[in-house]
């Protein structure tokens, strides 16, 4: 019989709560809040990219269009989620075939923009953008870990990140 009861005083407790149809749809996430707030980080990750682009082809230009070294390029010294954050947004200029990777005469990671990078650099208020397709995206997956970060900036001597922060 006592389990009858507290069967009981839970389904009341159950049907106590039940709310309207009205209550339920109010409480509800729905997808446009969340596509917006998705859209929104994507928005701001797509700007990032863009900035570490522009970065890059400036430092090209800067070093008379030689390659660039991917750790010194990436690294911050001062922040090793900086870091990781670059290693990441460099990636998917990689995947976009923006920027290509390779090794360099020493066989250590090496960066170069891609035509496409820098027809689009050059042509950015042009609507007319050619898209290099016949260039080669290369991927690859790196890990870093904060030993490893530390050992770079001392073997590298770097004391600056070449990716300032974007100014919003």
């Amino acid at each position: 019989m006592n389990i009858k009861k507290n069967k009981n005083n839970v389904q009341n407790l159950f049907d106590n709560k039940k709310l309207t149809q009205e209550e339920l749809e109010k409480s509800r996430t729905r997808p446009e809040e969340v596509k917006e707030f998705n859209s929104e980080l994507g928005e701001q990750t797509i700007k990032q990219i863009m900035h570490i682009k522009r970065c890059l082809v400036e430092r090209y230009k800067a070093v008379d269009s030689s390659p660039i070294d991917y750790f010194e390029f990436v690294i911050d010294p001062k922040s090793f989620a900086k870091t990781v954050e670059n290693m990441f947004h460099v990636s998917f200029l990689i995947k976009e075939g923006f920027v290509n990777l390779f090794q360099d005469d020493v066989n250590l990671p090496a960066l170069e923009p891609t035509n496409k990078a820098m027809n689009r650099m050059a042509s950015s208020s042009s609507s007319t953008q050619t898209d290099d397709s016949s260039e080669r995206a290369n991927q690859m997956i790196m890990s870093i870990t904060m030993d490893e970060w530390e050992q770079l900036i001392e073997v590298y001597d770097i004391t600056e990140a070449q990716i300032p922060p974007k100014n919003h």
